[in-house]
């Protein structure tokens, strides 16, 4: 199966950079002097753990807290436990909540000092702790997942350091982005007692190298401290770059030996598919971008200019997009995106191709599995392998400003006389209405549904369907019923239909062959189905099982990919099955006369 993945499902790698033996670590970090607090109000070194996201996309779809101890009896506050990306949308806290608990890491697998206590970074340890697998199996398994599944190149770890700390008497949990928010709410109290921990030593113990999940890389964000490893931070700097690590996986076998631009990538597209590159913008004007100031962020693509206008309150951020159609040879590139106000940020695209490989003209009484097997050999020896999963992400959400001209009435009391009598008047409201802007945010969603059934061909004389299955004999064809539905209340500017679906097939153990399927229609909502088939003597988008296969079920694979939305792309991996029983020669008799 490897050898299928790296082959035909890169859509599968969209989402990641590449690995070879245990994972990515989009990692990297500072230090410096903590100022640990006295009284009340304090912090010792070695009290901070990890806060682990499963991203499945740009959504958390399990989050907890690993330590080298159970902190369960002593947290008396904490957050509710969410990862970043959700606090960067939220932009807010629910702090005081009790009945705090993490996960204690068994003591063959200590976790590494995640925040440093007094200079200096443990970078290099973190690295290599959450790339190596007891951890990623460790990992895995709390979260109720195989291992094979986590790092089947659909997920990501997000990673985010957390302390525990005493606070006005209280002791607490909290990551670096929830510091940050708390601080705000504040007016600095948390940072003011704290002194270097909550905003220098916990913020800068981890922060990525390049952007990812719609998180801009340190070095490149738009702040005048952008890269700084040592020194106090802002809260918008920590809520927007700080804080966080990513961990991708891809399958061990793909080729990545010398690629071009060192093999990392921002992005991966197919070559002829329509696309959608989002980044995400941070107000650091000092003003509102509204719709009277006209702000507009710059996107350079393979020669076209792209302007999309943006509007976002100051000190907040938004997620801007495109959509754009990729090149029809496959080749690398450089997206340039320009913000208002900001120093460019480059963003480096692979454009990969996406070839089918049609299986070879099935040859019912010819070898079956290799030279000098015979098909009634190889099929008494073959046992077929389990059907892959490559995974899902079939929801997308996405958050955006939105903006409502909005008046009030501006007072102007003027006293005016009365024309006959000038000692007698009134007071007269000569005031105006003033306009401004309302901000707002809008969040949007889109979803992807998938339906897949496996039919005999018309043309099978004896299929019949039992307990929901249909039954054939081998040597005869199939058919694909793949009803593919994308559905968002967002425009259609915003979203891209489905526009690859593969299939993949057990007798070629799920490798080296698979067959595109293609839509009735050019819709949102449309069936997919086999195309048609050079080896059909009557032209039918058909597939035929090989006359030597055993009995037992025949079950195709099916990836949908490459619906593309601006909180990431949606895909799914859909199976059915037919039951071999017998085969097509059992419907064949001699008549004599």
């Amino acid at each position: 199966m490897k050898r299928l993945f790296s082959l035909l499902l890169v859509f599968a790698l969209l989402l990641g950079t590449a690995w070879a033996t245990g994972g990515d670590s989009n990692i990297e970090g500072g230090g410096g002097e903590t100022g640990s607090g006295t009284g009340t109000n304090r912090w010792y070194s070695g009290n901070d753990g990890i806060r682990v996201s499963i991203m499945q996309g740009r959504t958390a779809i399990k989050t907890f807290d690993l330590a080298n101890k159970d902190w369960s009896g002593t947290v008396e506050r904490c957050f509710t436990i969410m990862d970043k990306l959700y606090y960067m949308r939220a932009q807010e806290t629910s702090p005081n909540r009790d009945g705090y608990t993490n996960w204690q890491l068994p003591d063959d697998l200590p976790l590494p000092t995640i925040v440093p206590g007094s200079g200096g970074n443990n970078i290099t340890a973190i690295r290599d702790y959450f790339t190596d697998r007891q951890v990623i199996e460790y990992i895995a398994e709390k979260a109720g997942m195989d291992y094979e599944v986590l790092t089947n190149g659909s997920y990501k770890l997000m990673l985010e350091p957390v302390v525990y700390l005493e606070f006005n008497g209280k002791w607490w949990a909290m990551s670096a982005t929830e510091a940050a928010l708390y601080d705000i709410q504040l007016s600095g109290g948390l940072h003011n007692k704290m002194g270097s921990l909550t905003r220098q030593n916990l913020p800068l113990s981890m922060f990525l190298e390049r952007s990812d999940l719609g998180i801009t890389a340190w070095r490149s964000a738009p702040s005048d401290k952008a890269g700084a490893t040592s020194g106090r931070q802002s809260n918008i700097d920590i809520l927007n770059y700080l804080g966080v690590g990513i961990v991708s996986f891809f399958e061990e076998d793909l080729d990545v030996e010398d690629p071009p631009l060192a093999g990392i990538y921002d992005y991966t597209y197919h070559t002829d598919t329509e696309v959608i590159t989002s980044v995400l913008i941070s107000n650091t004007l000092g003003r509102d971008m509204d719709p009277d100031t006209r702000d507009y962020v710059t996107f350079q693509i393979n020669g076209t200019t792209y302007r999309k206008q943006i509007v976002c309150p100051e000190g907040k951020h938004q997620l801007v997009w495109v959509k754009w159609h990729t090149p029809g040879t496959a080749q690398d590139m450089i997206i340039t995106v320009t913000p208002p106000g900001g120093s460019d940020m480059l963003l480096s695209v692979s454009v990969v191709d996406l070839e089918e490989k049609t299986p070879p003209n099935p040859e019912y009484d010819g070898p079956g599995g290799g030279p000098g097997i015979t098909g009634t050999q190889y099929r008494a020896g073959f046992t077929p392998p389990d059907a892959p999963d490559w995974g899902s992400n079939t929801s997308a959400t996405w958050d955006q400003w939105i903006t409502t001209r909005e008046r009030y009435w501006e007072p102007n009391m003027v006293w005016v006389e009365d024309p006959e009598d000038p000692t007698v008047g009134d007071w007269e409201d000569q005031g105006e209405w003033v306009y401004y802007w309302d901000f707002a945010v809008a969040t949007y969603r889109a979803g992807l549904q998938v339906d897949f059934e496996l039919t005999p061909d018309a043309r099978v004389p004896t299929a019949v369907r039992r307990a929901g299955k249909y039954i054939i004999g081998s040597g005869y064809g199939v058919d694909a019923v793949c009803e593919v539905r994308v559905s968002s209340g967002a425009s259609t500017s915003d979203v891209t239909k489905a526009q690859h679906v593969m299939a993949v097939f057990p007798e070629f153990d799920y490798e080296t062959y698979d067959r595109f399927l293609e839509p009735d229609r050019n819709a949102y909502s449309a069936t997919w189905g086999f195309r048609s088939n050079p080896y059909s003597y009557y032209g039918e988008p058909v597939h035929f099982t090989p006359l030597w296969f055993p009995d037992g079920p025949y079950a195709v694979s099916v990836a949908v990919f490459d619906v593309w939305t601006p909180g990431g792309m949606l895909y799914a991996s859909v199976s059915d099955s037919v039951t071999i029983d017998g085969d097509m020669y059992d419907d064949w008799y001699i008549r004599s006369y």
